[in-house]
């Protein structure tokens, strides 16, 4: 009686004990609840002894903690179970053949399937797109390694939609720490996938756009800039004849529009590539007093015409010693001044330029471009300087001009470092100031060094190659007005024949030409015929970036056309003249055994230590990568290899007249260009050349770390 109250079910308790022993049947795990909260779990043993019944076995376990647990277990599965359904996180449990053992609610909405039609199933072969199952595959052999991983894939989904996905699969493990199979977890970046390729159709639309306007652009410049070539030219020409007042006033009228055009041009063309984002900036080492003395040259008389005075101020504490960009600098004073000129009916344009700061090392410049013209209001101070924009639609009607300049010379101060503002008030005249910070060098006399050249051409041999034949009439016209002799070849295959033929002093050569253009005959002349002979570019493309590509293919100079026969003549004495200088250079440097030479370095950078020594850092850090390329490729007997890497590296050694292995590259590259090339040779050559220019790029390193 005592044990029966004990339970909550007492009656129950008892009539179970009596049913267990009526039905002599084994019961194992019955649970029965005590009143005070716990619980046993109760087992019936019946005996047989020889077929009779002869009593029976009762146990007794207190099982309240085991099954306490047990419901935790339970109700946190469920917990997590409820969680991960919620999180949209699509789940799904394969084995190790990557049959489908166990999957969750949001796959099936992920995939299109029941939880039935994807139990058994082989997930490779049910979801993986054709391409993709031997990728499939590595990483399900992976996972057998115990290796996670998180990917991207594609997937089909039943109704045949195809799905990108972020998988995250990881092995699973039983008991024994043994892999069973693996889980993984989908997550949909369908939308997310189809927005990068719209977003990246966009760009590359918007790059080939870009590149198509560039194309035009260059295009548009060339197809101008070579008739301009051709009346710009014409028109000194005739201005250097003998005319009477109304000719020579003509003349002037149409060199006048002809100028203004070429302007305009240049305008678009500048706008086009700041736009692009590529202005460039080409510092070297120049003077503040000789660019106003030359403004003050080139305005005066047109400012004097205008009945208004001029006058430049430089102070004198102002080095003239200065790092900057002198061609952009006076691009944007010459844009002030012709605008200060054009909008002012009387009075004066004056410019100057201030030290606002001297820090030793540096000078901060304050550059004026002050007039008494019209004005401008201050509601119209910012306008301005937008692109395309006046102050007025009246003001481009009366003055002409695109509404670029402004935009134009705030971009290259900006550029410089600086910012570009104006203090103005309509009918008061205006004020546009800047201030740049400029490098200082040590304080010389820039022009002691320079060798005066010959004034006149006269005994040279020049070829010309020119397709335009409005071209070769005006350089025809200028040669001959010199009693310079040349000859005309139509474009570079023609140029080469001549070349072969007979010998010239020096080559003007156009660049975009029929049949052959000029870039390619001149890497023929340099690489083919081995010839040295000065190469000028004369080209419609007038960028620096044209002019680095003309450079690096192994011409000497770049003269943009429209050309001024002052300033070919220049470039064409000033290349002779180096030519002259490189042979004594080159003749001093054998019998010195100097390993190297920086006079082709200093020529270009125009005397720029710091272009010279940038050029010997990039020769040091790339030259050694490509030596250990070509040793490695004439090893494994890769001739063609050996032949890109030596063609690579040529330029560099001419560049810097390294005479023990000039010969040598050459040697290599020539060998294995050969059908059947000598690897043992070759190799022996790799090496001595190897060792030969390890033993430069130490000198040339040493030079550096000083």
């Amino acid at each position: 009686e005592y044990s029966k109250s004990l339970f909550k079910d007492p009656e129950g308790f008892v009539n179970g004990i009596d049913s267990l022993i009526n039905k002599k049947e084994r019961v194992i795990g019955e649970l029965l609840y005590l009143n005070d909260g716990r619980v046993l779990e109760r087992d019936f043993i019946p005996v047989f002894e020889h077929g009779a019944y002869s009593g029976h076995t009762w146990k007794y376990q207190d099982v309240t903690e085991l099954l306490h647990n047990k419901e935790s277990l339970v109700k946190t599965e469920d917990k997590y179970s409820r969680i991960i359904e919620n999180l949209k996180f699509g789940l799904v449990e394969v084995d190790l053949n990557e049959i489908i053992t166990k999957v969750y609610p949001a796959f099936c909405q992920l995939t299109g399937y029941s939880e039935t039609e994807l139990l058994g199933q082989n997930a490779r072969e049910l979801f993986a797109l054709k391409e993709d199952k031997e990728d499939s595959e590595v990483l399900n052999e992976k996972r057998k390694e115990g290796v996670s991983n998180v990917y991207e894939r594609r997937i089909r989904r039943k109704d045949g939609k195809i799905i990108y996905l972020i998988i995250s699969g990881a092995p699973i493990f039983n008991d024994q720490n043994e892999i069973i199979g693996s889980m993984g977890i989908h997550v949909d970046i369908t939308e997310r996938k189809l927005l990068e390729q719209d977003l990246t159709s966009a760009k590359e639309a918007a790059l080939a756009s870009m590149k198509a306007k560039e194309m035009f652009l260059a295009n548009m410049s060339h197809e101008i800039r070579t008739p301009m070539n051709v009346i710009i030219g014409m028109t000194d020409l005739i201005s250097d004849s003998d005319l009477n007042a109304d000719q020579q006033k003509y003349v002037n009228a149409v060199k006048k529009s002809a100028d203004n055009l070429l302007g305009l041009i240049n305008d678009i063309l500048d706008f086009s590539k700041i736009e692009a984002g590529h202005l460039q900036l080409e510092e070297t080492t120049a003077d503040v007093h000789d660019m106003f003395n030359q403004l003050e040259l080139g305005f005066t008389e047109l400012a004097t015409k205008e009945g208004i005075s001029f006058s430049c101020k430089v102070e004198n504490n102002i080095s003239h010693s200065l790092v900057f960009d002198s061609s952009k600098l006076n691009q944007v004073l010459v844009n002030l001044i012709s605008n200060a000129i054009k909008f002012t009916d009387k009075g004066q344009v004056k410019i100057s330029a201030e030290l606002a700061a001297d820090q030793g090392k540096t000078q901060k410049i304050l550059f004026k471009v002050k007039d008494t013209g019209i004005g401008i209001d201050r509601v119209n101070h910012e306008q301005i300087f937008s692109t395309f924009i006046q102050e007025d639609a009246g003001i481009s009607r009366k003055f002409g001009g695109t509404g670029l300049g402004l935009s134009i010379s705030r971009s290259i101060v900006r550029k410089m470092g600086g910012e570009i503002s104006v203090n103005s008030r309509k009918g008061e005249g205006s004020e546009f100031f800047f201030e740049l910070v400029f490098p200082r060098m040590d304080e010389v006399d820039l022009h002691q060094d320079t060798v005066p050249l010959e004034s006149n051409l006269g005994g040279i041999k020049i070829l010309v190659a020119e397709d335009n034949e409005l071209n070769r009439l005006l350089i025809s016209s200028v040669l001959n007005k010199e009693k310079v002799f040349h000859r005309i070849a139509e474009n570079g295959k023609q140029a080469i024949e001549f070349l072969q033929k007979d010998s010239y002093d020096i080559i003007l050569m156009d660049i975009q030409m029929p049949e052959m253009d000029g870039i390619t005959a001149t890497r023929m002349i340099r690489e083919q015929l081995h010839m040295n002979i000065p190469i000028v570019a004369l080209s419609a493309n007038a960028t620096a970036d044209d002019t680095r590509k003309y450079i690096s293919v192994g011409m000497n100079a770049h003269v943009p056309k429209p050309f001024k026969k002052e300033h070919l003549f220049d470039v064409v004495k000033s290349v002779l003249q180096h030519e002259d200088e490189m042979r004594e250079e080159d003749a001093v440097t054998i019998e010195s055994n100097a390993s190297y030479s920086t006079v082709e370095l200093d020529q270009i950078g125009g005397g720029d230590d710091g272009f010279v020594l940038s050029v010997l850092q990039t020769f040091v850090t790339t030259i050694p990568i490509q030596l250990e390329n070509i040793v490695k490729a004439a090893i494994s007997k890769d001739a063609e290899y050996v032949r890109s890497v030596a063609h690579q590296i040529k330029p560099s050694i001419d560049l810097l007249h390294i005479h023990a292995v000039k010969e040598l590259i050459r040697s290599i590259e020539r060998e294995a260009s050969e059908s059947a090339p000598d690897f043992s040779k070759m190799q022996l050559s790799v090496d001595s050349f190897n060792k030969l220019l390890n033993g430069v790029i130490k000198e040339i390193q040493w030079r550096l770390d000083q």
